[in-house]
């Protein structure tokens, strides 16, 4: 469970009247912070403030009069802009660059709220909240982080909101690990980050798996970002998709517009850490997609269960026909194997271990430079400390539509893709899709009409003894072929045939192993 409340202060839900105004009153953020009582005004006037601030004071609002113009400044040393460790503490309106950490940061705490806020090249994550419930991350921007823009971790249920938002030149736009429970993803931009939207599951956070949640109502493009975004391992790993469910259950994709993501619009896939977490029970319905690189939906093992597809657009998939053959409203078979999808990830790892990812130093993505909106009122707006904050939303999830393609993208061509594999995508993943999916897809092919052929040829033999045979090499990728051949095979030359074909296995198991050892990749 989320660590209980730090203060045994009674929850203040309207503001005292007080403001604290830095620096006219109090020369530093952190002075006006720490002669503020709850229900307080923390208000800032512009400047770059050179500081890293600890918030223990529960209910406070800390306010910016400009957004652009006031800037909390981490000159590459300092670790967080703005921690807090107290209940429901809202922050609003202002920057905070270039620290080592996190830009604007809530751990351990009930009720959270980051307003208007912009976080630029702060090093690990731009805004986060772990460990804490009853959040919402509003009308804000982040970009320059290795990890995540936007991070919410551990926490069950969550009862947040991430809500027109941009996130871009991360390496993951959105990251939530093991972060479950009436969570809302929506109406946000994740644009030129390594991969834009990935909940996920990780043995290194507690609460696994990852449940519950919903990504809804988003623009979703150009993610692939080779060149300008900083990531590390995971990011990597998740190279060019949209939306990647990695180990999640029960949580649902819809109505999201994804354009141009270098590998997939939407992935679902295991994830695989000291565990292997399946992915299992989510949906992905009324989602559009183009331009995908290799397909625009997605689907791997191994061992996923019970994921489905339904009234999604596009023109590819991984394994074909996924709306038809994993539908929400109809059939949908299981997906043992399906390591077409999941190959890729692994090759990425590979690639990573090798330094083929991309490196960048901290402050080296783009900077943007627009303007950002300010809140709404200003120094003058509504003091709200951040109580009741899931509860008080005036959100209808109903309402959530489809963003409509803007005029002036040019949609790109898709890879040149062999079942389910991207061949451009570098050695380790063309590697791993190989080994790990086309060569034992093609020995399944192979072997089962090589089996028919001998079944239906076979002489002296019942219908039912053909037909048994038949189902189980159907049914039952390589296993049915290798037991015909130990077991069905009438001819004298049985042996000598499961040698041979047990040699190639081992080969095959070698090659895989080695190819796993050497890409660092168990």
């Amino acid at each position: 469970t989320t660590s209980e409340a730090q203060s045994d202060t009674e929850a203040v839900t309207a503001w005292t009247g007080v403001t604290r105004a830095v620096p006219g009153d109090y020369p530093t953020i952190q002075s006006g912070v720490d002669a503020a009582e709850p229900g307080d005004l923390v208000l800032v006037e512009p400047g770059v403030y050179r500081e890293a601030v600890s918030v223990t004071t529960p209910y406070l609002t800390i306010r910016g009069t400009d957004r652009n113009e006031v800037i909390l400044d981490g000159e590459f040393t300092r670790e967080n802009g703005i921690a807090v460790t107290a209940d429901g503490v809202a922050i609003e309106n202002m920057t905070a660059r270039n620290y080592t950490i996190n830009g604007f940061f809530w751990n351990g705490v009930t009720g959270y709220r980051g307003s208007y806020l912009t976080a630029i090249d702060d090093w690990v994550y731009g805004i986060y909240a772990f460990d804490s419930v009853d959040g919402l991350l509003e009308s804000s921007y982040a970009s320059g982080s290795w990890d995540a823009g936007f991070y919410i971790g551990q926490c069950r249920p969550c009862d947040a909101v991430v809500t027109n938002v941009v996130a871009e030149y991360n390496g993951l736009g959105y990251s939530g690990t093991n972060s479950s429970g009436n969570i809302w993803i929506v109406n946000s931009e994740w644009r030129n980050n390594v991969a834009g939207i990935v909940p996920n599951t990780l043995d290194s956070e507690l609460l696994p798996p990852v449940t519950d949640v919903v990504v809804a109502g988003n623009y979703v493009h150009h993610n692939g970002e080779d060149e300008s975004a900083p990531n590390r391992t995971a990011e990597w790993s998740a190279f060019g998709n949209g939306i990647v469910l990695a180990g999640a259950r029960d949580s649902l994709v819809r109505n999201n517009l994804l354009v141009n993501n270098k590998t997939s619009g939407v992935l679902v896939v295991s994830m695989i850490d000291k565990n292997l977490w399946p992915s299992a029970g989510n949906e992905v319905r009324d989602n559009v997609a183009v331009g995908s690189g290799r397909s625009d939906y997605a689907l791997g093992g191994p061992a996923e269960r019970g994921s489905c597809f339904s009234d999604n657009e596009g023109t590819s998939s991984t394994p074909r026909l996924l709306n038809v053959l994993h539908s929400c409203d109809g059939i949908n078979l299981p997906s043992p194997w399906g390591l077409a999808a999941g190959s890729n990830n692994l090759g990425r790892i590979a690639e990573v271990n090798f330094d083929l990812n991309t490196q960048l130093e901290h402050g080296e993505a783009p900077k943007p430079t627009e303007s950002f909106a300010n809140l709404p009122g200003g120094a003058d707006a509504p003091v709200r400390p951040a109580v009741d904050v899931f509860n008080s939303l005036d959100f209808d999830p109903s309402i959530l539509s489809t963003p409509t393609l803007p005029d002036d993208i040019e949609v790109a061509d898709s890879e040149p893709v062999f079942m389910g594999i991207v061949l451009n995508s570098g050695f380790w993943p063309v590697t791993m899709g190989l080994l790990l999916s086309i060569i034992p897809t093609l020995a399944w092919f192979l072997g089962s009409l090589w089996s028919l052929w001998k079944i239906w040829t076979a002489e002296g033999r019942v219908t039912a003894w053909r037909v048994g045979w038949t189902i189980a090499v159907t049914v039952l990728p390589v296993v049915g072929a290798l037991a015909y051949l130990a077991a069905g095979d009438p001819t004298e030359r049985r042996l000598r045939r499961a040698g041979a074909v047990g040699l190639g296995v081992f080969a095959w198991l070698a090659a895989t192993g080695a190819a796993v050892v050497i890409g660092g990749i168990a």
